[in-house]
């Protein structure tokens, strides 16, 4: 093998390593993406949950007072 050959066969395989990690570092990139997508979608589930609940509890709240302002009146 002549030296312009090994040259070849050398940046070759540099080229493809080189794409290789550009790939891997893409998929890195779109991994973070979608993990950040979930944890976001989780804390505004949470959220909702929580909203709820506490509008369950200002209702509940409001029933109570509602019921004694009627039941003194």
């Amino acid at each position: 093998m002549t030296r312009a050959e090994a040259l070849r066969w050398w940046q070759a395989g540099y080229e493809a390593g080189h794409h290789a990690a550009e790939h891997e570092q893409q998929a890195s990139a779109r991994r973070d993406q979608l993990v950040a997508s979930y944890r976001a979608q989780h804390a505004a589930g949470q959220q909702a949950r929580l909203d709820a609940l506490l509008l369950d509890v200002i209702d509940a709240l409001a029933s109570l007072f509602t019921s004694r302002d009627n039941g003194k009146a």
